[in-house]
C-alpha cells in the first residue's frame, strides 16, 4: 500500500431496502427467504381475518382471547365463508404453523410453495 493511499473494504454492504407496502415485502422475500414470505403473508392474512370477525360481531369471545383456528370457524360459520375458503384458510394455517415451529421445514420451502402460500389464486 502507497503512503497517504486508504484501503477500502471488500466485502459488500448491502443496501437497506424500505418497503411500501407488506406486500412488497411478501414479494421480495420470496426470493431471499421463502419461510420468511410465508410468515409475512400469513400475518396479514390473520389480521384479516380477526378484523372480519370483529366487524361482523360474530364472537362471544373477547379479541384477546380470539386463535385464528376460533375466527376462521367463526367465519365458516356465521360469516357465510365459502368452504374452499375455509380449507384454503386451514391449510395456509397449516402450511403457516409447520414453517414457524418445524426447523427442518424451513429448508424445505422452495419459492414456488411460498409464491403459492402468499398468492393462492395464481396456482393451477
Amino acid at each position: 500500500m502507497h503512503e497517504g493511499s486508504e484501503e477500502k473494504p471488500t466485502e459488500s454492504v448491502e443496501e437497506n431496502t424500505i418497503f411500501s407496502s407488506l406486500e412488497e415485502q411478501i414479494l421480495d422475500s420470496l426470493e431471499k427467504a421463502p419461510a420468511a414470505a410465508i410468515l409475512l403473508a400469513w400475518s396479514s392474512v390473520e389480521t384479516a381475518i380477526a378484523s372480519a370477525v370483529s366487524r361482523l360481531a360474530i364472537s362471544p369471545e373477547s379479541p384477546s382471547l380470539r386463535s385464528p383456528l376460533h375466527n376462521i370457524d367463526m367465519l365458516s360459520k356465521y360469516g357465510e365463508l365459502p368452504k374452499n375458503n375455509v380449507v384454503l384458510l386451514h391449510d395456509m394455517r397449516n402450511l403457516k404453523n409447520k414453517t414457524s415451529h418445524h426447523q427442518g421445514t424451513l429448508m424445505s420451502i422452495s419459492q414456488d410453495d411460498a409464491a403459492s402460500y402468499v398468492n393462492p389464486g395464481s396456482v393451477s
